[in-house]
């Protein structure tokens, strides 16, 4: 059996350690343009959509420019192609403090970063088949994947700080230096010669040859499906996992960056595992098996209550999308023939941004709509809490309940205002009663009685509103209603409402204030009222 190749061994051989450094240390300086690129914009327009424009600048140059940075490299030395990227990159980069006032200028700088990364990107996907082993390709990516995540994780932090501390300028030098750096590295990496092209086609026919590639190859096109999806579904779990954690999980703000740091370390710990267990890039168990991994876990996700828990299935969720990457992207290098590289990358990449800004749309509705609900339901909470223990608060939750639900307030009540309420749904018939516990019981009963010889065998369900062992608080008490079984149909219902309509006609007397006591209000003047209207001294 034959020793599987490890990350160590790979960084011995020269060509591969030259293009790990070089990408390793440009992202680098990506992770500090990234954090001070949009503190930046922030300061500048004072708006989150400003921020979101950065991203868009991102996009943008990649869907316009890919299929004829495809072309160029496929026609043009790869290495070379690199290096100018990266000296343009470094230019960029350098005269952005001159402009940093300016926020058109700004995003200019942030579309000539994209649009040089357009070229850079395919033509490093393209070089690393040809400088490793094919058997060595799951490890080569596992390394650059591990690295750039690690990058990320680390320097972030460590950019924030250098701007509070030095200034943007200091932060976009940095990412300067680091794609000279990068284009110093390059210079010595040597490829071997791609065969020559014997016939020479328009450039629009070099750039559409790609496209044709990805859609007439089927496991070319069974790949970029699955790269536009895993795109379009990154932009909704980071929108939903706001909502998971301030409402399924009720977590604070400092627990939410938890979760983003198990998602870190499991995209850190994925590569790492996966070069232990294959060197196959053309194993399918590998390849869909994060896909499936991932869908058990957003699962998983709807069912935790923990953090623990949830930290433990966005670990899983983090290993799942870095071992498909890696995964994704030593089949893509393996299957692709080598003239067609540079076009196949640029056309996934067109690919990825386009899932990822119609993502970004989504995320933003639905980042929206759980905000919403977020806010409503943080709202909802506060009224009770405000209400909860005043006169008439359940009368007031039951008539504010969705569904086509018949309210009946203080169909039984005492003169210290006590009150069994009735309600009529598919479940039967329903008695809420709210007080004095010492009270209500008897009332509670007497009233079950009564309703008992009117509805027949139809059920019967009481709940007493309360914090005490056996009731039902207030903020619970719509779900617990909601939660009973269908037990009658509609014609039924209306049936029982005339019924115990005619019921309370014949029992006579005035109905309490509806809705919660209004604060300030005298309780000793609503008793007064209800014995006067019922007729007590």
């Amino acid at each position: 059996m034959t020793e599987r190749t490890t990350m160590a061994s790979l960084l011995r051989q020269a060509p591969y350690r030259r293009l790990w450094v070089a990408r390793t240390v440009s992202q680098w300086g990506d992770a500090f343009n990234t954090v001070a690129l949009a503190l930046l914009v922030y300061a500048l327009t004072g708006s989150g959509l400003g921020v979101s424009g950065v991203v868009i600048a991102e996009i943008i140059p990649v869907l316009v420019l890919a299929p004829i940075a495809g072309a160029v490299i496929d026609r043009l030395p790869r290495v070379p192609v690199m290096i100018g990227a990266d000296l343009v990159r470094a230019g960029l980069a350098f005269a952005l403090p001159f402009v940093d006032g300016h926020v058109a200028a700004v995003y200019a700088v942030a579309i000539g970063l994209s649009a040089a990364a357009v070229f850079f990107n395919p033509a490093a996907q393209s070089v690393l088949p040809a400088i490793v082993r094919e058997r060595d390709l799951v490890a080569a990516n596992s390394g650059l994947w591990t690295a750039a995540v690690i990058s990320q994780v680390v320097l972030a932090p460590l950019a924030g700080i250098v701007v509070v501390s030095f200034g943007y300028t200091w932060a976009f030098w940095i990412n300067a230096v680091s794609y000279l750096l990068s284009a110093m590295a390059l210079r010595r990496l040597t490829v071997p010669a791609a065969p020559a092209v014997t016939t020479h086609t328009s450039w629009y026919a070099d750039a559409t040859a790609g496209i044709a590639a990805m859609a007439r190859r089927r496991l070319l096109r069974t790949l970029a499906a699955g790269q536009f999806l895993a795109a379009l579904s990154a932009g909704a779990t980071g929108a939903l996992l706001v909502v998971l954690a301030q409402e399924h999980l009720a977590l604070r703000p400092s627990d939410y960056g938890l979760l983003l740091g198990a998602i870190g370390v499991g995209a850190a710990l994925g590569p790492l595992l996966l070069s232990r267990l294959t060197d196959d890039p053309r194993r399918p168990v590998y390849v869909l098996g994060p896909f499936v991994l991932r869908a058990v876990v957003d699962a998983v996700l709807a069912t935790v209550t923990g953090l623990v828990a949830a930290m433990s299935a966005l670990l899983a969720y983090g290993i799942g999308t870095s071992t498909g990457a890696v995964t994704f992207n030593s089949l893509l290098q393996a299957e692709t023939p080598e003239k067609l590289r540079g076009r196949v990358f640029a056309g996934f990449d067109m690919l990825w941004q386009s899932g990822r800004l119609l993502s970004l749309l989504a995320g933003g509705l639905l980042g929206a709509l759980g905000a919403f609900i977020v806010f409503t339901r943080r709202l909802e909470r506060s009224v009770y809490t405000k209400n909860e223990g005043q006169v008439g608060a359940a009368g007031w939750a039951l008539d504010n309940m969705r569904g086509s639900w018949r309210v009946t307030q203080a169909v039984a009540r005492t003169t210290h205002a006590d009150a069994v309420h009735r309600v009529i749904g598919k479940p039967g018939v329903i008695l809420v009663a709210e007080g004095n516990e010492g009270r209500i019981k008897g009332l509670l009963a007497q009233e079950k009685k009564k309703t008992a010889r009117v509805v027949g065998q139809t059920p019967i369900y009481e709940f007493t509103v309360g914090n005490e062992e056996g009731q039902v608080p207030l903020r619970k008490l719509q779900r617990s209603l909601n939660k009973l079984p269908s037990n009658i149909n509609g014609k039924k219902i209306d049936e029982l409402e005339g019924r115990l309509a005619a019921l309370s006609n014949r029992s006579g007397g005035a109905q309490m204030p509806r809705g919660p006591l209004p604060p300030g209000a005298k309780m000793r003047s609503v008793q007064r009222t209800v014995r006067r209207k019922t007729g007590s001294n």
